[in-house]
């Protein structure tokens, strides 16, 4: 399949994977409270941080390898650390539970704490699992595994929802079963090679792999867990301080406002990720690489600024009143999200061209001082709000940056990439500027807002139509 039917598959998968719980988000905001969508962000949070040691990100490497059994090699080296892990979380839980349950702003109730091994297994199996097929180039199978994941998730979350109305602790199980149903869902497809691993447990073959692909280890795996902890310190930070409520409205916010950067992401990652591979060192990956960057920044402008200008009403009137708090914290978050639909994807360059370092050193400055930000401006304004508004202002320089990084590793020229940007900022500021003067002449009256909609409704699918011949010719 070429570039474009491999994107397609995944996009397609991936739209419905994360148009379903979306669509239903509004339900769960009236079945579910703040605070149980703030302990789902937690524990999925605090899982998405222990996936890195248990991985050592080393599920990148089996795609990359460029032998069968050298990539069972490596899946055999993430289940041995994946079953490590999960034995360490029981250790845990069993001595120290109640502590750090009340230490997350969850006294009297550390159950949650036990779904956390189980869906550390549950990840770590469908990433494995995705490895393989994207080995295979069978995109189709991942984006099938992400739809039922997202299914099984939404179902569960509303039965528990009607069955036990109130109950903080549904959703964290809902998205247990959800990924467990979606890593079984893979299994149907690749069993056979997730369970010919275990032949594959021979420590001498195993080290040889690591050492084969060490970079994966000394440059990825600290990028990925500083990565994560500077995307999850919001919330850590929020639960920490007993800000419960407050975790939970951010939760819900970033839910929403990174959908699309999660799409984009998910639906090019793996595939361009091959392709960049084949194509390294060539003009036509450049090409590609900033017709796609310039295509998605152009055509989420006006969303992304809607959401800027009316997150705050969107939200109340989507969500309920108690979640209009929400939607500020979208409007801050709006910027960063954009531009973060355009990095996710391409930072695979790093792995490709083998210069892991360059990310390592730009996460972490960002990530520290966007976790300093937030800390220093909460600590001294004691307001989630300023603290967010502190975080997202770092994390939007942070994005330009690190797409510039991207193209100085793999060599391409910056002129395109930085004509491309001023251009977005410009168009961005431009819908900005209509949605909030819409906003202030009509008093952000409904008839008002349903208008912005479909103005930035318009606006993308116009400037989708005029892009699409540059995107057909590059892929």
């Amino acid at each position: 399949m070429s570039f474009r039917s491999n994107a397609l598959a995944m996009l397609t998968g991936t739209v419905f994977a994360q148009a379903i719980p979306l669509i239903l988000s509004p339900a769960l905001a009236r079945l579910y409270s703040p605070d149980a969508f703030g302990l789902q962000t937690l524990v999925m949070g605090i899982t998405t941080i222990c996936v890195v040691p248990a991985t050592l990100r080393l599920d990148l490497a089996m795609v990359l390898s460029p032998d069968d059994d050298e990539a069972k090699d490596i899946a055999a080296v993430i289940l041995a650390l994946t079953t490590l892990m999960a034995a360490i979380f029981c250790l845990v839980a069993l001595g120290w539970g109640e502590g750090i349950a009340s230490a997350f702003g969850h006294p009297g109730d550390a159950l949650w704490i036990w779904i956390l091994p189980l869906l550390t297994i549950s990840v770590v199996g469908f990433q494995i699992l995705s490895a393989f097929a994207s080995r295979a180039k069978r995109f189709r199978t991942v984006a099938t595994g992400n739809v039922i994941n997202q299914v099984s998730y939404i179902l569960s979350a509303l039965a528990l929802g009607a069955i036990a109305s109130g109950w903080t602790l549904g959703l964290s199980i809902s998205k247990l079963i959800g990924q467990a149903a979606g890593t079984i869902g893979l299994l149907r497809e690749h069993g056979r090679d997730f369970f010919s691993v275990l032949r594959h447990f021979e420590p001498s073959k195993m080290l040889g792999a690591v050492r084969r692909y060490w970079q994966f280890l000394v440059f990825n795996t600290p990028y990925s867990l500083i990565g994560s902890l500077s995307r999850e310190a919001p919330i850590l930070i929020f639960s920490a301080t007993a800000a419960v409520s407050a975790a939970g409205l951010y939760g819900m916010a970033r839910t929403i406002v990174l959908a699309p950067t999660l799409l984009i992401s998910n639906a090019l990652s793996q595939v361009f990720y091959r392709e960049a591979v084949a194509l390294k060192g060539t003009v036509r990956l450049h090409d590609m690489t900033v017709t796609l960057i310039r295509t998605g920044l152009l055509v989420t402008a006006a969303p992304f600024a809607f959401c800027a200008a009316w997150g705050d009403d969107f939200f109340g009137v989507v969500f309920g009143s108690t979640w209009r708090e929400a939607g500020a914290f979208a409007m801050v978050l709006a910027p960063a999200a954009w531009v973060s639909t355009q990095t996710g994807w391409p930072e695979r360059l790093f792995e490709v061209h083998g210069r892991q370092g360059v990310s390592f050193a730009v996460q972490i400055i960002a990530d520290t001082s966007m976790i300093v930000a937030l800390a220093a401006v909460l600590t001294s304004t004691s307001s989630p709000f300023w603290g967010v508004v502190a975080y997202a202002v770092s994390n939007t320089i942070y994005q330009f940056a690190y797409l510039i990084s991207i193209f100085r590793i793999a060599k391409f020229p910056l002129g395109k990439l930085k004509s491309t940007i001023i251009g977005s900022m410009l168009a961005f500021a431009l819908f900005y500027l209509v949605f909030m003067a819409l906003k202030a002449v009509s008093g952000a009256s409904l008839v008002s807002g349903i208008s912005a909609i479909v103005i930035a409704a318009v606006a993308a699918l116009a400037i989708a139509w005029n892009c699409r011949k540059d995107v057909i010719a590059f892929t």
